[in-house]
This record gives structure tokens, C-alpha cells and sequence, in this order.
């Protein structure tokens, strides 16, 4: 029994691995808000539409932020065999996090403030300071913009609710609230070691009883 046992402990463990280093499939459905920003990093100026993306990652409504400027992303594309990446594969990504976390999903002037404040903690520094220059047609969007900084200040998100979305080569990261935190391996292996200590402690009650 406990060679079964054992077994089953282990093939719960492989399974569980698996799962972890799966990957998934990603569709954007849409954009919540199209308001075009203008803003520039260092003496590197943009032009471009934020908002904040409502996709389905494995059938399951989410939303995302874009964390990635080089490359463009379409309304509508699906990816496969999408990986997932710590928030800390971006500059600032928990402070990133932190601000998604607490800003996401309201109106779209709201949300492309947010946008911009993330890109702003990712990209800006002291010698290439991001700095916003306007917003067509919504003119508060610098207004949220400052107050999600300054709110901001030292905090930063500790969770595991949130994950870089690699979407593919050649197409944006994102920024995205998963559905279901993946566990580590070594969290895995904890479990294992768990359902173990608990298969030994009912063999020894049983022996009680019977005996």
C-alpha cells in the first residue's frame, strides 16, 4: 500500500510540474478605451493609443497593460503556447503590478493614465525620464496620471496574482492579471512531502485502532 501510495505522491508531482510549465493560449478581445497619448522616454518621443486590453487567457476573461513599446499587439489575434514570465522580468514590474492592481478597470481616460503610469515606472529613470506631453480629446488624463504616482510612492504588489504574458516574437508583453496562480515547483514539492508525513500518521492511527 504505502509503494502505492508512493506512486501516486510522485505522479502528483510530475503532474503538477507539468502543469507549471505549461503554456497557454491568449486572445485579445478588445481594448477598454482607445485615447491616444503622447509622451516621451529620455529624447525618444511616442505617439500611441493606451487603454487596457480585455483578453481571455484559456477561456478565462482577464485584463492586461501593455509592458512592451517595440512591438505592436492587434485586436482580435490569438496566441498559442503563450509562456509566463515573473513581474520582475520588467523594471519596476511589482510596482507595475501594484498600480494594475489597485487602478484596473474603471473609465477609459482612467485606464489610459494607468497605461501611462506603467510605462512611466518601467522606462522612466533619472537620465531618461519618461514625461507626459498630452492627450487628445481627454484632457484629465493627466490628472489621474499624477495621482497614481503619487499614490504609488514606495509601494510595490507581493502577490503572485500577476504574471508577463510573452505573448510571441515580434509581439507585445503584457502585463496580465492570471486566472489561477501557477504553483512553484518547490511549493510542489511541499505538498509531496505533506501527503507523505499524512500517509505515515494514519498508517500509525490505524495500527492503534486495529491493535
Amino acid at each position: 500500500m504505502k509503494k502505492h501510495f508512493l506512486a501516486f505522491t510522485a505522479f502528483l508531482f510530475i503532474l503538477g510540474f507539468s502543469a507549471s510549465a505549461s503554456a497557454a493560449t491568449i486572445t485579445i478581445d478588445d481594448i477598454n478605451g482607445w485615447t491616444p497619448v503622447r509622451f516621451s522616454i529620455g529624447s525618444a518621443s511616442y505617439y500611441v493609443y493606451a487603454g487596457e486590453f480585455q483578453l481571455t487567457i484559456d477561456g478565462v476573461e482577464s485584463a492586461g497593460y501593455c509592458v512592451d513599446l517595440f512591438h505592436e499587439t492587434y485586436i482580435g489575434t490569438s496566441f498559442y503556447d503563450v509562456s509566463f514570465s515573473d513581474i520582475n522580468y520588467i523594471s519596476n514590474g511589482a510596482q507595475a503590478a501594484w498600480l494594475m492592481d489597485k487602478y484596473s478597470g474603471r473609465s477609459s481616460v482612467e485606464n489610459a493614465a494607468l497605461q501611462l503610469a506603467i510605462w512611466s515606472v518601467e522606462y522612466g529613470t533619472d537620465n531618461t525620464p519618461f514625461t507626459y506631453l498630452g492627450t487628445t480629446g481627454a484632457g484629465t488624463v493627466g490628472y489621474y496620471l499624477n495621482t497614481y504616482l503619487s499614490d504609488l510612492g514606495d509601494n510595490f504588489y507581493s502577490g503572485y496574482d500577476y504574471q508577463i504574458a510573452m505573448l510571441a516574437p515580434g509581439a507585445q508583453n503584457i502585463l496580465v492579471k492570471t486566472t489561477a496562480p501557477v504553483p512553484e515547483p518547490a511549493t510542489l514539492l511541499l505538498i509531496g512531502s505533506g501527503l507523505l508525513g499524512l500517509a505515515g500518521f494514519r498508517k500509525k492511527i490505524s495500527g492503534k485502532i486495529s491493535g
